[in-house]
């Protein structure tokens, strides 16, 4: 078997369950949920119903695994492309005043709120406006909700949470679904207004970087495991790989089937693993070079969530980053603790 990532079903559950704390819960799966791919999902369906994606193209795929889901599209969609949305019973984030304007019948959708992050959002000199266009419109909102763009500091959340609240107020309507925390949301604040979550990084027991996991992330649970193939061993003298940018004297050298398409950044090299292994010559499109005293089948890259924190906080990268980067073709392994049962995708 070529190199795969192992996922653990068990623990991702028991990081939602964490994280929702009695509320609804809406499981962001973007970018091919977030590189660890789709099929996972399949373990999930039966206990959670609503997922989040950016693109059109993205909620096509998802409906094509299940008929029944709640899909909300956060990006942003034409609306041109409005029927369609209506005709595959997927929910649309309307974020500006042309897409409220050409709002159609049973297009179901969610407000989206910018409490400054300057990205996508109706800003605060535009809620009069909003509140207005409510009113003469029958097609009212399913929800309404915002993103917290720095949910690790508490002062400025803490203004955002309570602006969101006025929105709310001020549009004097009644939302199925209100959301606004993501994984550190969802963890550092107590919302009673807010009826649903967002998670995305936190479901893989995982938080964007090394200093926010220390401070927020030890009750998250283990989730990914990866283990590269070992293609060779071999004693080398000599230059490594590319470039030759390094030079060794009689050490042991593995090459694994990884490399920076599946998410192993060139800037990698030199990386000193705990056990003082170490990522040697420049790392290639699909493999790269470990000197270490001896090696197995596998090498347990990332064994724990501290591995892959380490190795972003070497490479000046987030989590997402490198998770987004894994490569389809990696095999994916399924652990389900309570019944010991596994799966081979």
């Amino acid at each position: 078997m070529d190199s795969y990532i192992e996922i653990n079903i068990t623990k991702m559950k028991e990081n939602i369950e964490y994280l929702r704390k009695n509320k609804k819960v809406c499981l962001m799966v973007k970018a091919n949920n977030y590189g660890v791919g789709n099929d996972v999902l399949e373990y999930l369906f039966e206990e959670y119903n609503f997922y989040g994606v950016t693109t059109l193209y993205e909620a096509y795929e998802l409906r094509k695994r299940n008929n029944n889901i709640e899909i909300l599209i956060c990006g942003h969609i034409d609306y041109e492309f409005f029927d369609e949305c209506v005709k595959h019973n997927f929910s649309v984030s309307i974020h500006g005043k042309d897409g409220l304007v050409n709002i159609i019948p049973n297009l179901k959708y969610h407000l989206k709120i910018d409490v400054g992050m300057n990205r996508l959002g109706f800003k605060y000199e535009e809620i009069e406006w909003l509140k207005t266009r409510l009113e003469t419109i029958q097609n009212y909102p399913t929800g309404i909700y915002t993103h917290l763009p720095e949910a690790i500091n508490e002062e400025l959340s803490i203004k955002q949470i309570k602006y969101f609240e006025d929105v709310i107020k001020r549009t004097n309507l009644t939302y199925e679904y209100i959301h606004c925390q993501n994984t550190i949301g969802a963890i550092k604040y107590k919302i009673d207004f807010v009826n649903m979550i967002r998670p995305g990084i936190g479901i893989w027991g995982l938080l964007a970087n090394e200093k926010d996991f220390l401070l927020l992330g030890k009750e998250l649970k283990n989730v990914i495991l990866v283990h590269a193939k070992v293609q060779q061993v071999k004693e080398v003298t000599g230059p490594i790989g590319y470039d030759g940018i390094d030079i060794v004297d009689h050490k042991l050298i593995a090459t694994i089937r990884l490399g920076y398409n599946d998410g192993f950044d060139r800037r990698l090299q030199g990386y000193i693993f705990k056990n003082k292994d170490k990522i040697v010559g420049n790392i290639c499109m699909c493999q790269m070079m470990i000197e270490g005293n001896s090696f197995d089948e596998y090498y347990p890259i990332i064994k724990e969530q501290k591995d892959l924190l380490s190795l972003c906080e070497y490479a000046n990268m987030i989590t997402y980053e490198m998770l987004g980067g894994f490569s389809q073709r990696m095999i994916k392994k399924y652990k389900m603790e309570k019944n010991n049962d596994e799966k081979n995708k």
